[in-house]
């Protein structure tokens, strides 16, 4: 069956929030022995980052930067099988959709405005910075998740 993963890379332009690119590819690629696709999210101002990752993808990829309203992007990411991006709307979105979440923390303090739910974890990046938070760190959770959460065997 189809098992998309949800990423939202885009963090307003603010680097400290943004975990690179070349992170996100390494890490969507890593798991697409669970995932059979990827979907792209944000905002047109994230088009550029977006298109980019959906470049250097193995799954196919639906990029919807900048073409879904909030209620749209919602919608979607309640299909999802699970979301992963930086500390932004979305991850409250999927997080409160139900959806299995992994938000990347920088300078704001996670205990305080993170997204809630029983199925929503988060990063933090050493030095309050989100660019500090290893490939390997992120893959390990979402694993760990993915056999926590059942995630990707048909559920």
């Amino acid at each position: 069956g189809n098992c998309w993963i949800a990423a939202a890379p885009g963090a307003g332009g603010r680097a400290v929030k943004t975990w690179p690119e070349q992170h996100y590819i390494a890490l969507l690629n890593s798991l697409d022995d669970v995932f059979t696709g990827v979907i792209l999210l944000g905002t047109a101002g994230d088009k550029d980052i977006t298109a980019a990752i959906g470049r250097q993808l193995h799954t196919p990829v639906v990029d919807l930067a900048g073409k879904t309203s909030l209620l749209q992007a919602a919608a979607v990411l309640k299909r999802a099988e699970f979301f992963v991006g930086s500390d932004s709307g979305l991850g409250h979105v999927a997080a409160g959709s139900g959806t299995p979440t992994l938000s990347f923390f920088s300078v704001d303090r996670p205990e305080r405005v993170r997204p809630w739910g029983n199925r929503a974890i988060w990063l933090l990046g050493d030095n309050n910075d989100a660019r500090n938070i290893p490939v390997e760190s992120v893959q390990e959770k979402i694993r760990e998740c993915i056999g926590m959460w059942e995630i990707g065997n048909g559920k």
